[in-house]
Formats: structure tokens, C-alpha cells, sequence
């Protein structure tokens, strides 16, 4: 709650926090589904080293990040649209806050916010790989069912992202041939 306030308290003096600030400000809002009700409503029983790795706990709070960049990303427009449209004040976001730390055009925010998107991306599926290499039945299952659903593109980014040496198995090394047909996308 306490974010969310000094959130609330900037954005009405027109205070524009840093990158980082708003970063840690969001992630503490809570804005995400906490793991703790994907437990508790998932029917997960993990044990406390399990539920408390720090491993796990990484993977938790950069699917966070990762769900609130994105909804940064691809609203942005939308956003700015409807605070043209009805006068509204516009609220700080990812994009804008690049723009202001490095006096840059839409596209080329847009651009750094995929390309540090995609850097959490990286991190998030070598550290998923590399937990569900060694993960017990019920660990394997939350981080499967509970985390990476709340990623829509989780496979995609897999395939397009990581070495073939990285990926899962060999039906998303077959899907990434197939991607690298294609033109790389910009």
C-alpha cells in the first residue's frame, strides 16, 4: 500500500521517479498474483525449501516483472490515446520513463524496453530450466502450471531467444527451426 501511495503522491506533483524506482515501486504494489494465493488456490504443497528457494523466489518475482513490462509495452498506446482523448493525466509506465531518462522517441523507448524485456526473458527461462532439471513432482508442477502460464509467450520467447542447447525438448527446437525461417523480428 505504501507504494502505491508514494506512487500516487509523485504522479500528482508531477514527480517522475527513476527507471529503478518505479521498477521496485510496482513489484512492491503487489499488482501480481502473489505466490502465495497461486499456492493456496493451486492446490500446491511445496516445502518450505521449496516455496522459500531463493531460486524459486527469483523466478516469481521476474515473472512479475515480466507480466508488468509487458503490460507497459503493449498498452502504452492505448494509454496514451485514452489520456488525449479525455484529458487525463498520464500515468508514468515503462515507456514513458525511458523516454525521460534518455530523451528518446517512442520507438526507440519501445525498443529498449523489448530489449530489456527480452534480457528478463533470458533469465527467467535458464533459471525455469535450469530448476525444473532437478525439481520434485509438486515443485515442477507449480512452476509449470502457476508460473509460466502467467507468461502468454513463454514458448515463443524460447524459441527465439535461447540456443537450441537451452531449450526444453526437442517439439520447441523443432518449433524454433521452423521460427528461423522467418524473418528475425525488430
Amino acid at each position: 500500500m505504501g507504494a502505491l501511495l508514494t506512487r500516487l503522491g509523485r504522479q500528482h506533483q508531477n514527480e517522475v521517479p527513476s527507471l529503478d524506482d518505479y521498477t521496485v515501486s510496482r513489484l512492491a504494489e503487489g499488482g501480481q498474483a502473489s505466490s502465495g494465493t497461486l499456492l493456496a488456490f493451486g492446490g500446491f504443497a511445496l516445502t518450505d525449501a521449496e516455496q522459500y528457494s531463493p531460486n524459486v523466489r527469483a523466478l516469481e518475482e521476474l515473472a512479475d516483472l515480466l507480466t508488468m513490462w509487458d503490460n507497459d509495452i503493449f498498452g502504452h498506446t492505448k494509454e496514451e490515446k485514452r489520456a488525449a482523448r479525455y484529458d487525463l493525466p498520464r500515468e508514468f509506465n515503462l515507456i514513458r520513463l525511458i523516454r525521460h531518462e534518455h530523451a528518446c522517441t517512442v520507438q526507440q523507448a519501445l525498443a529498449r524496453a523489448t530489449a530489456m524485456r527480452d534480457r528478463v526473458m533470458c533469465r527467467f527461462l535458464r533459471l525455469h530450466e535450469q530448476e525444473m532439471r532437478d525439481a520434485g513432482p509438486e515443485l515442477a508442477r507449480y512452476l509449470t502450471t502457476a508460473l509460466t502460464p502467467r507468461l502468454p509467450h513463454t514458448h515463443r520467447a524460447r524459441e527465439r531467444l535461447l540456443p537450441p542447447n537451452l531449450r526444453q525438448n526437442n517439439q520447441d527446437t523443432t518449433s524454433a527451426e521452423s521460427e528461423n525461417n522467418r524473418p528475425a523480428r525488430q
